[in-house]
């Protein structure tokens, strides 16, 4: 009998001995589980600190080789300034917000340099149709020296057609 009870109190050691090496497995388990998970959030935030880079890109580049792409590249790079303008404990993030703050002021300016192209072109070109609208309808072009030399009857005649010309020209 007493060999089954130093059978027991070393199978009793064993086993207490796997318990503890079971439980520092799983410490050390949890402790890699956290390390990962710090390792995907800090890759995650610098993933998201390198999308400013390619929308500066795109936006260094102008709106005027493709819009869409442009206008995504914006939106990407509010969204990265709303993020890290929130996230006050990245070292770097209040240079990457400054950064990126002006990188949208260029942008905004790329896009009203733009704009502007396109409505000067389209002001020139609704100008020349228009001119030739009036034309086609016989209505001759006066000068500032023409209008004035016109008697008064003849140029209120003249701007009853003239409005009467428009109206059908805009159409």
């Amino acid at each position: 009998m007493g060999i089954a009870v130093a059978s027991v109190d070393l199978l009793s050691e064993k086993a207490a001995l796997m318990r503890e090496s079971l439980q520092k497995s799983q410490t050390i388990a949890d402790n890699v589980v956290t390390i990962l998970g710090s390792f995907d959030h800090r890759l995650s935030a610098l993933e998201t600190a390198m999308r400013p880079t390619q929308a500066e890109a795109k936006i260094l580049k102008g709106p005027h080789e493709d819009l869409e792409n442009y206008l995504e590249a914006i939106d990407k790079l509010r969204s990265n300034i709303q993020f890290f303008g929130s996230k006050k404990g990245f070292k770097s993030s209040d240079g990457i917000v400054i950064h990126a703050n002006n990188l949208l002021a260029k942008a905004i300016s790329k896009l009203e340099d733009e704009f502007k192209q396109l409505l000067s072109s389209y002001r020139d070109a609704r100008s020349n149709v228009l001119e030739e609208s009036l034309q086609k309808l016989g209505v001759e072009k006066l000068n500032k020296d023409d209008v004035q030399k016109l008697q008064w009857e003849i140029l209120e005649a003249k701007i009853g057609n003239w409005i009467h010309f428009m109206r059908i020209a805009v159409r």
